[in-house]
């Protein structure tokens, strides 16, 4: 933690190197709030204690939308293998991965916590002219009826919910709606094991905006679904090229 200490006007001078504040008003551990280093604790400070992941993800849907057009090739693969239905998206984003079902005239539901990302949805669907019903709602607390999806989609957003209670509540909601016998794909972000030692927990960067991340273990998410009552069909590891991070793909049956 940073050591505070508030000093007067004729308070001795910033022991930063190469610092010619004689005048602090604010210092931390001797720095004065008008050195470099300072304001860049501070910038981290305000993106860590005060702006929420909401707000992260407001900021970057434009960019993140221009980037992501395309399903998942697995999610491709299960529109075609999977029997028409009704079928829901959670952190849905602009609706690329509902896009093949709603071809195949499944019954499209998409949720997503940012304004920003449904709007982009909304141009998305009316653009490729598809049929999502789309509403605002928090992952951990879905607006819907216990046993009323045949499938489910949690693609890229267990992992980036903050706090393990919250990501168990996600699980725990997805075994609620589901219908009997109903399937549901979730993925979980994973990298090199060296990397997690000190810290399963990650700010990931995305333009001037950091993400949270939480990386899994396959023992991790066995656990967590079991602790849910999902029933693990399948588990499949996807790789990237140049990248440190893969994708660990869980059907649920």
């Amino acid at each position: 933690m940073f050591a505070w200490s508030w000093r007067k006007h004729n308070s001795n001078r910033c022991n930063t190197r190469n610092c010619f504040c004689w005048f602090p008003e604010f210092v931390i551990l001797g720095i004065c709030c008008e050195c470099h280093i300072i304001k860049k604790i501070f910038k981290l400070l305000n993106i860590f204690f005060i702006m929420s992941q909401e707000q992260v993800w407001d900021a970057i849907a434009e960019s993140w939308n221009n980037f992501r057009q395309k399903p998942k090739q697995f999610a491709v693969e299960y529109s075609q293998n999977w029997s028409k239905g009704k079928i829901l998206d959670i952190g849905s984003g602009n609706c690329r991965n509902l896009f093949p079902f709603a071809e195949k005239e499944f019954d499209c539901y998409g949720i997503d916590f940012s304004d920003e990302a449904l709007k982009k949805a909304k141009q998305f669907c009316n653009k490729n002219k598809i049929k999502v019903n789309l509403k605002k709602a928090d992952a951990t607390s879905l607006p819907f009826k216990n046993k009323s999806f045949d499938y489910v989609l949690a693609i890229a957003i267990i992992h980036v919910i903050e706090k393990k209670e919250n990501r168990t509540k996600v699980l725990s909601e997805i075994k609620r709606i589901l219908k009997n016998n109903g399937r549901a794909l979730i993925t979980f972000w994973n990298k090199n094991p060296i990397n997690l030692i000190f810290s399963k927990d990650e700010y990931v960067k995305w333009g001037k905006q950091l993400r949270f991340y939480h990386f899994y273990s396959i023992n991790e998410i066995k656990k967590e679904c079991k602790t849910a009552g999902l029933k693990i069909e399948k588990i499949k590891i996807i790789k990237y090229k140049k990248s440190k991070f893969k994708d660990i793909l869980v059907e649920i049956s």
